[in-house]
């Protein structure tokens, strides 16, 4: 049962962005000190503004002649817009017409070698290579085929070799106990740590090569009692420390830990190059704060029970009642064959949820967001802090690092604009919403620096 973790988890996006921002702090050991200054660069006017508008925009993948790739998931199309933005021809769709069928859910696109991309389709289990004019040319299995649904639903990316990387399965360890006759006790928590693995197509070979801090919000323990009655208590801890991490243009992989906030590159001859710990605006939690969060946290969890209470969701908390459905593993078959019938069995679970204490809470708020980390087309890594006093009017500031000449600089965006992709040399691809659509700009990072 992951639905209370998945909701926590929004909530702690919507409650991050309320946090104020403080005076630009660096912490050494337990003692915050003032930071040295940090150059912030600006943004340039629009050179080109799209016509079309999109539900969403999922992601942005810049090809050959200045032609955009956008992927609007909520629509469940790929489209294709020329070097002006003002023209778009339509790549994947959510009709399937010639083969050219975006699926039935959001799916992510990968950068792939050259100006080509990797769709991730579920349908067919199986990755889309799109050229540079948005042309499925080819289909490939992933080098483990169970691991497709990494490749969905988490970050990845690939490197110049076309080799695929992703974050692996979390594994969860368990402790079992029998309290009495009939009654079994599973106590369920997520490990500490998840490994970013790369899958090879050549050899099929996935070899883990680093490992991350995984945000361990959640612990579970599920009781059985005879006649199918299951109780499910939930404790959540709704700030721990994460690492986030990215795939940089030259095939670098960086590991961002959130601890304190410093960068391991993995470079691609092997090398391990690490930064000194970035500035950022460290914001000390009182018992109090602690406190304000859990209410916070709570507020919106509930809201959220409501919401999908009232248009007929699953409605999940204190002492409710969930009814689902559990059936039997099915053996995968040969085409031809008939699939054996399933009972399904009907369980009735109770759900409830908790806080833990508030020692076990982080005593300053974490400085990376979730998805956070994500790489430009020069080699740089773009890094969006939960807090920054250097934005103005509520403008989002993005830290960039590179890991070969060290350079380290801000990037202030305009009011209401926030990354959606990047060109080469500097260009930015920024997602703004007007109305019910949302828009794109191909703006490009100044070269000077606004006084810090």
């Amino acid at each position: 049962m992951r639905i209370i973790p998945s909701i926590v988890a929004v909530a702690l996006v919507c409650i991050a962005r309320t946090l104020p921002a403080q005076p630009l702090l660096e912490r050494s050991g337990n003692s915050p000190t003032r930071a040295p200054s940090v150059d912030v660069r600006e943004v340039a006017a629009p050179s080109a503004t799209s016509t079309l508008g999109f539900q969403n925009v999922f992601m942005v993948r810049e090809t050959s002649g200045g032609r955009v790739l956008v992927n609007d998931g909520v629509r469940r199309q790929l489209l294709l817009l020329d070097d002006n933005l003002t023209r778009a021809v339509v790549a994947l769709d959510s009709v399937n017409e010639g083969g050219q069928a975006y699926g039935p859910v959001a799916a992510p696109l990968l950068r792939y070698v050259g100006d080509s991309s990797l769709y991730v389709d579920m349908l067919s289990r199986t990755l889309l290579v799109l050229n540079g004019r948005g042309a499925v040319v080819r289909a490939m299995a992933p080098p483990k085929q169970t691991d497709i649904i990494r490749l969905w639903g988490e970050a990845s990316n690939s490197d110049p070799q076309g080799n695929v990387l992703y974050r692996a399965a979390t594994p969860f360890i368990v402790d079992t106990a029998t309290l009495a006759e009939g009654v079994t006790v599973r106590k369920q928590r997520q490990s500490d740590s998840i490994s970013i693995v790369r899958g090879v197509f050549q050899t099929r070979a996935v070899d883990t090569i680093a490992r991350l801090k995984r945000d361990n919000t959640t612990r579970t323990l599920s009781t059985n009692y005879p006649g199918g009655r299951r109780t499910l208590q939930f404790w959540l801890n709704p700030l721990t420390p994460i690492d986030e991490w990215a795939v940089l243009s030259d095939g670098t992989v960086a590991l961002v830990r959130g601890h304190d906030y410093h960068v391991d590159f993995l470079l691609p001859n092997g090398a391990l190059k690490r930064t000194e710990k970035l500035p950022f605006d460290w914001k000390h939690l009182t018992d109090a704060d602690k406190q304000t969060l859990l209410d916070s946290t709570r507020a919106v969890i509930e809201k959220i029970r409501e919401d999908a209470a009232a248009t007929g969701g699953p409605v999940e908390g204190n002492d409710a009642i969930v009814r689902y459905m559990r059936t039997r593993a099915t053996p995968t078959l040969r085409p031809e064959a008939p699939a054996p019938s399933s009972q399904p069995k009907v369980v009735e679970a109770t759900i409830s949820y908790e806080f833990v204490p508030l020692k076990e809470i982080a005593d300053y708020y974490p400085p990376i967001r979730y998805g956070g980390a994500i790489a430009d087309e020069d080699g740089n890594l773009w890094l969006l802090p939960t807090t920054s006093s250097q934005s103005k009017h509520g403008e989002l500031v993005y830290d960039v690092v590179n890991p070969h000449d060290s350079t380290f600089y801000r990037v202030r965006m305009p009011v209401g604009r926030s990354i959606a992709g990047f060109g080469k040399d500097g260009i930015l691809y920024l997602r703004y919403r007007s109305g019910t659509m949302w828009y794109l700009e191909r703006r490009r990072v100044e070269s000077s620096v606004s006084p810090k």
